[in-house]
């Protein structure tokens, strides 16, 4: 008996650039965390925070400093401001 096959490269290739294509570094103008943005569509933005985004995010700390866990809080709205003016501005276009 043998163990799962491997995925060929090019699904393992394909999967990877789903997951982290278009994902370019945004630094929010009010802390300064640096989380990773794609833009897919004027409507539709997906970010990725980071151990240390999470720490630095102003708004995340006095949300947690209230006792709410960081993982269960929805966006920073200092953030939101900064990735639509990005935006606005031509810094973060929709990826393809």
């Amino acid at each position: 008996m043998t163990g799962p096959a491997l995925a060929p490269a090019s699904t393992r290739a394909d999967r990877l650039e789903q997951l982290e294509g278009g994902l370019r570094e945004l630094a929010c103008d009010h802390c300064g965390a640096a989380v990773r943005v794609k833009k897919l569509s004027p409507q539709h933005t997906s970010v990725q925070w980071s151990t240390r985004s999470v720490r630095q995010c102003a708004e995340f700390a006095v949300r947690a400093a209230d006792g709410r866990p960081t993982a269960l809080i929805p966006t920073c709205g200092q953030l939101r401001d900064t990735i639509e003016r990005a935006a606005r501005e031509g810094r973060l276009d929709p990826a393809p």
